[in-house]
């Protein structure tokens, strides 16, 4: 069934993000990755895994909606631990669309990933600090903002990202499903995209009142995580 024209659209979409499982053979030497944290998946619903065949659907609905970006394998997993069924259901996909491109996130550096169109090999073995998703969802004090003004990049609705139970998630630091808009098994697809944009479009602030506004888990990831938004004033985002 075609999408209705009065709709949103993902046509901005870059990334179309499946957390296909929640393994990771280095969980132990990232102690700040939260994807053994007892709060993992906390507010969202965790009733089915994602299938391929929700996979396959929910991709199609995203293309008739305009999606045209890349199809992107991680979310703090191993995504390479089920690399078969990354395969198959990347032939299914370009069965139906031969230019679609697919990335993958994963700290294997011994296998072939001709087939992959981008790769990032994630280094958990050198030196720099890692980033503490952990600890940016539990910040708290003082009410007042570090910046007078600003944004999260969340807020260019540039990755519509599905966990490992098809919650729906604002950021790949909502981790615990805090801000999830819906679940792809249990809620309306259109009605959850309605709420994205919805979302999206609000993370900015100017004064107190705007940045008191914004989700919990915004302000709280702003404060502990600076690397994960900008700010400033310069960036207009149209209501």
């Amino acid at each position: 069934m075609s999408a209705n024209p009065s709709a949103p659209k993902l046509n901005t979409m870059r990334y179309l993000t499946f957390e296909v499982n929640r393994a990771c053979p280095l969980r132990a030497q990232h102690p700040k990755c939260p994807i053994g944290h007892p709060e993992r998946y906390r507010f969202g619903k965790q009733e089915a895994p994602l299938t391929d065949g929700l996979i396959m659907d929910f991709w199609r609905w995203c293309r008739e909606r305009d999606f045209r970006g890349i199809v992107l394998w991680h979310w703090y997993s191993e995504p390479a631990l089920v690399l078969p069924r990354l395969r198959s259901l990347m032939r299914e996909m370009r069965a139906e669309d031969p230019g679609q491109p697919f990335q993958l996130f994963t700290a294997r550096k011994d296998l072939d990933l001709s087939d992959f169109d981008l790769i990032k090999i994630t280094d958990y073995e050198s030196d720099k600090e890692l980033d503490d998703r952990i600890a940016a969802a539990f910040v708290e004090g003082d009410a007042t903002p570090h910046q007078p003004a600003g944004w999260c990049g969340r807020g260019w609705g540039w990755e519509l990202l599905v966990d490992h139970y098809a919650n729906w998630c604002l950021c790949c630091n909502d981790w615990r499903a805090e801000e999830s808009v819906g679940n792809l098994w249990r809620d309306d697809w259109s009605e959850m995209l309605r709420r994205y944009h919805a979302k999206a479009t609000h993370l900015r602030w100017h004064d107190q009142d705007s940045w008191e506004a914004l989700p919990r888990m915004c302000r709280s990831c702003m404060r502990g995580n600076f690397s994960l938004h900008q700010s400033g004033g310069t960036f207009y985002v149209p209501e």
